[in-house]
């Protein structure tokens, strides 16, 4: 089957008109000898990862670091012209290494390099795989300022890689305080591959029981808040306090309706004098009057 598929891709070059470059680009894969175990890389979003290429003996005829059938990089004894080197990446022939630089999301995937000695006809591939990664931003933790029967809190964190979901935490047993989860959500910027992630809940607060809270999100953690009212008590002192004040009032009130009332009577009783004398009477009681009960 490989030499058949060997064959096919001879011939489309030939009736294409492909160059010798073309050639050992797409049709050697097909027909090279078993390389090393798979090599298994990590990179992150805008850092640098270097790929070693699994050669051992340093006279080189070639070697292409490929993805797919797209060349990256790579030497040729006879140098390379027919191929654009992508953009951020460097060889390094001593090292028989290629440097990629300024990591994207879209570099991730399977990679091959492909090489032959001077001194073989046949070709070796290894295979490499590279994973993206992207550091998720510190969670933020909002919490609403009412919280005294459910409280609402939202934890979001932005600009990760791969798509990472919420984790809440919650100090001791108090998973049955949950009411519902609301809102988790994950936004993938177009651009950058990149992903912003969120979630809202709402958390009982009707027992009065003051717990703590933090969330997660791609291995970082948020600050610890404190959420859901404790229960409003008042000091006995204050109670008592209250009371006397209250007493003292009334006692007050008491006395100067008590001295309203003496006024009064008192007007009443020289209403038996003369007329002159009960409207001087009368005169002076009414400025009494004012005077005792404004």
């Amino acid at each position: 089957m490989a030499v058949r598929r060997y064959k096919r891709c001879v011939l489309n070059s030939i009736l294409t008109g492909s160059g010798l470059h073309i050639f050992r680009l797409l049709c050697l894969p097909l027909l090279v000898g078993g390389g090393a175990a798979q090599i298994e890389l990590t990179g992150e979003v805008g850092g640098t990862v270097t790929v070693p290429c699994p050669v051992v003996q340093h006279e080189l005829e070639y070697l292409y670091f490929q993805k797919g059938t797209s060349f990256v990089n790579g030497y040729h004894s006879r140098g390379i012209k027919s191929f654009r080197r992508q953009k951020d990446t460097v060889y390094h022939h001593e090292e028989k290494t290629v440097e990629m630089q300024n990591l994207k999301v879209s570099d991730g995937g399977d990679y091959q390099c492909i090489f032959q000695y001077k001194d073989r006809t046949v070709a070796y591939k290894s295979m490499v795989r590279l994973s993206i990664t992207a550091n998720y931003s510190k969670p933020t933790l909002w919490v609403s300022s009412d919280c005294s029967s459910r409280c609402k809190v939202t934890c979001s964190s932005h600009g990760g890689y791969p798509s990472r979901k919420v984790q809440w935490n919650l100090a001791g047993n108090a998973s049955s305080q949950w009411r519902h989860h609301v809102n988790e959500s994950q936004d993938n910027n177009q651009e950058t591959s990149l992903f912003n992630t969120s979630s809202t809940a709402f958390f009982n607060c009707s027992d009065y029981k003051m717990q703590s809270l933090s969330c997660t999100v791609g291995g970082f953690t948020s600050e610890t808040k404190t959420i859901c009212e404790t229960k409003k008590s008042y000091p006995i002192a204050w109670i008592i306090s209250g009371i006397a004040g209250c007493v003292f009032v009334f006692v007050i009130l008491g006395i100067i309706l008590c001295k309203c009332k003496k006024s009064s009577k008192k007007g009443k009783a020289v209403a038996t004098t003369e007329p002159g004398e009960q409207l001087q009477m009368n005169g002076t009681s009414n400025v009494n009057n004012e005077t005792s009960c404004v």
